[in-house]
């Protein structure tokens, strides 16, 4: 709440005391009716089951009870809001990948600081609302494609209305992606998420210390060595648990061996894959062949939460998952090397005067891995076997 308070206090200062009314104040409110129907029915559902052995009544009546206080929270802030002339900023905003509003600083340009993202949806009045049913798979449509394409939208002016603070509600007018329409107004469906710090990748190929050379390659570190670990780990125990302990039923043996079986697929790629980048492309290895991906075909490379996600044309993507500790990096001053490595290659999509000059051989693009990926997955079922005719 200290910190809320802070929040308030900066946007009031950077509003200059220039306030307005906030557009849309005659369209019904919505904000919370479904969280508050979800929450009551899990109130009524969970009041039903309190009785019932081993059923868990009072789980879902504290899941209701919750999700009725956040409703009642977001109804509460998205009434205040438009009861009376609210502060207003000049901001830059764009849609994420997520399909989410990304608010930047009015002199943002570069879009490298997001400052706070929210979910928000167009304003709509009773009657557009039916004269937009006909768009609606449309609609869907761009959607679906901007959630598969990874990539954000282009960043356009807009007035924000109402004070921004973590879990506030906001209204923003936007300039509209297509310059002869009317601008959009949105109201926020979700509260204010502040952005803590914007990934490395995010910023722009001039932040980052590259220069053109023959061929480029990384491949995995001892981050990926960790992640395989600690998967190995996790595997052997649930492993030993289930084929040492006679009352184990077999379809649940079964499963624990199947899943083991994908983790001996998943390992190899995990600590053996590797990123070449010549002048025609980026050629990666994979469990069965080594992919070749165009310059031209190659759409994105993203760090977000412990993924490290490529993507190219055609909707296809690579992900490899390591672990972060995002406190640790800030405190050290440290840079996970998927943000290294998501800035390089982000950098040598934009800039074609850093891209390699030469052409990779068999050898720089690395082998196929699916020859680890049997000989663990021949020991992984040997090591069941031994374990169960143990019992």
């Amino acid at each position: 709440m200290r910190a809320r308070r802070r929040q308030r206090a900066c946007a009031l200062a950077a509003a200059g005391g220039v306030t307005a009314a906030v557009p849309g104040g005659d369209v019904p409110l919505r904000r919370g009716v479904w969280l508050g129907v979800v929450g009551l029915v899990a109130v009524v559902v969970g009041g039903l089951l309190v009785g019932v052995p081993g059923s868990a009544g009072w789980l879902l009546i504290g899941l209701g009870l919750t999700a009725l206080v956040s409703a009642g929270l977001g109804r509460y802030r998205a009434v205040r809001l438009r009861s009376a002339p609210v502060p207003v900023l000049r901001v830059l905003v764009r849609d994420d990948p997520a399909a989410r509003t990304e608010v930047f600083a009015a002199d943002d340009v570069a879009a490298l600081r997001p400052l706070f993202t929210v979910s928000a949806l167009p304003l709509t009045s009773d009657e557009e609302e039916g004269e937009e049913e006909d768009d609606g798979d449309e609609d869907d449509e761009e959607l679906l494609e901007q959630l598969d394409d990874d990539t954000p939208g282009p960043l356009r002016e807009a007035v924000l209305y109402g004070l921004p603070y973590d879990g506030a509600e906001v209204v923003v007018v936007s300039a509209d992606e297509d310059r002869d329409e009317l601008p959009v107004v949105e109201r926020s469906v979700g509260p204010v998420r502040p952005v803590r710090d914007a990934p490395v990748a995010e910023e722009g190929p001039a932040d980052v210390a590259m220069v053109a050379q023959p061929v480029l390659r990384r491949r995995a570190g001892w981050l990926d060595w960790l992640a395989a670990a600690l998967l190995a780990q996790w595997g052997v125990w649930l492993s030993w648990a289930a084929f040492t302990d006679a009352g184990v039923p077999l379809w649940q043996q079964v499963v624990i061996l199947v899943l083991g079986l994908c983790g001996a697929a998943r390992m190899p790629v995990k600590v053996g894959w590797r990123i070449t980048a010549d002048r025609t492309g980026l050629w990666i290895n994979g469990l069965f062949k080594v992919v070749h991906i165009p310059w031209d075909d190659f759409r994105s490379a993203r760090h977000r939460s412990m993924e490290l996600k490529l993507r190219w044309r055609g909707g296809r993507s690579w992900a490899v998952a390591a672990p972060r500790w995002r406190w640790l990096e800030r405190r050290r001053g440290l840079t996970h090397p998927y943000d290294r490595l998501a800035a390089e290659l982000t950098a040598l999509c934009t800039e074609p005067a850093l891209r390699p000059t030469g052409d990779s051989d068999v050898r720089d693009r690395g082998r196929v891995l699916w020859p680890w990926a049997l000989l663990l997955a021949v020991a992984w079922v040997a090591a069941m076997v031994v374990a169960r005719a143990a019992l």
